[in-house]
């Protein structure tokens, strides 16, 4: 039976062990006690404060973000669309004057009509005076914001969005000043477009299902008042 095991473990590349003296398996039980346990360092969990800090942080820059995404709709999808239609409009060429050659009677009235009908599928244009006037602050409150999100995002720490925040503070004020001050006007403006102007109310309901969740109009012009008084200034 001992031959065969030997065979066996011969085949196995296996080798019989070689008993240490002694002294030496003393000394390397000392070394490597066979009941010695692992020990874990523990990471003492953060404080209390510096946790509802971080909370804090994170959620002033997703509301930041969520607000810049509704004076990006108020830009791109009404008011941007309002300047392309009436650059359009303006881009129209006048009635052909009958001084004109009659071989180029056709075509001024081709080109005529198609840019007609492209401004009619976009707007009914308005000028761009009323415009600015309608959308007060659309851009400057827009860029201020996309400005102020991107500090939030590189601020290290919240003393950094403080420091954002007051490093741009005048601004703010001045911005959400003029637009405050325009508000009601411009609502009746809008108002007024809406009862006078045809194809105006089917412009905004179009511009409305453009924007993100299918917002209202309203409620985009309502929310810079609402983040005005969050902001305290």
């Amino acid at each position: 039976m001992k031959k065969f095991f030997r065979r066996l473990a011969s085949r196995l590349g296996l080798k019989r062990s070689t008993k240490l003296p002694a002294g030496e398996a003393g000394t390397l039980s000392s070394q490597h006690p066979a009941s010695e346990e692992t020990q874990v360092e523990v990471v003492p969990a953060p404080p209390p404060e510096f946790v509802r800090v971080c909370a804090i942080q994170r959620e002033l820059v997703q509301t930041e973000l969520a607000y810049q995404s509704k004076l990006s709709a108020i830009r791109h999808q009404f008011v941007d669309r309002l300047y392309d239609a009436a650059q359009l409009a303006q881009s129209v060429p006048p009635s052909p004057k009958r001084s004109l050659a009659r071989r180029f009677l056709s075509a001024i009235k081709t080109l005529r009509n198609r840019r007609k009908r492209q401004v009619e599928q976009e707007f009914v244009s308005i000028p761009i005076e009323t415009i600015s006037r309608a959308f007060p602050q659309a851009e400057d409150l827009h860029e201020l914001h996309v400005e102020l999100a991107e500090r939030f995002q590189a601020a290290p720490d919240a003393s950094g969005i403080s420091e954002a925040f007051l490093s741009m503070q005048t601004r703010i004020v001045e911005s959400y000043a003029a637009y405050a001050a325009n508000f009601n006007s411009a609502a009746h403006l809008l108002a007024e477009l809406k009862s006078n102007t045809p194809g105006f109310s089917s412009f905004l309901r179009s511009c409305e299902m453009r924007c993100p969740n299918r917002e209202r109009l309203h409620s985009l012009r309502i929310a810079p008042i609402q983040r005005g008084m969050n902001f305290d200034c």
